[in-house]
């Protein structure tokens, strides 16, 4: 039941849910940090259980399956890639349009702010050069620090 309940969840077959994802494949790729953080914000009180989010890769895992619905032949999805000096949570890339999407994923802790954890995230994508495959083939690149705290998110774009 359990399965047969996620499938339907992310496939297409679930429209709204399916336009959901659309719209925030569309933010990130329009560089639309307000909208990206409006999206995940409605999709983690609609989706996401007080008992599900204590790691945080569960948020990861999250923002995959909610993408990979919309991964289709003009568009790549990647988690936990390798790239520059380390391995990238998310990234996205349209190969025809040259664009790619950076996505570092945090949880919050205790006594930590959104905003130093969010900035930490986009630095991290910097230091470790996450974006590099993408700069040598001249792809606009959007990078985000996305970080989690129960069913809520903060979006940083840098």
């Amino acid at each position: 039941c359990f399965k047969e309940k996620v499938r339907y969840l992310f496939s297409i077959s679930n429209q709204p849910w399916f336009d959901e994802a659309l719209s925030l494949r569309k933010a990130l790729f329009s560089g639309d940090r307000d909208k990206v953080q409006e999206l995940i914000n409605d999709m983690l009180l609609t989706f996401i259980s007080i008992r599900d989010y204590s790691q945080e890769y569960y948020y990861h895992a999250f923002l995959v399956g909610v993408l990979s619905m919309t991964s289709n032949n003009d568009m790549s999805l990647d988690s936990e890639q390798e790239s520059g000096k380390g391995y990238s949570d998310i990234r996205m890339y349209r190969a025809a349009t040259r664009q790619a999407v950076i996505i570092e994923t945090k949880k919050l802790g205790k006594d930590e702010g959104f905003s130093e954890i969010c900035q930490g995230a986009l630095t991290q994508i910097e230091d470790c050069k996450y974006a590099y495959p993408f700069e040598q083939k001249g792809y606009e690149i959007f990078k985000y620090g996305i970080v989690f705290t129960g069913k809520e998110c903060r979006v940083m774009a840098g």
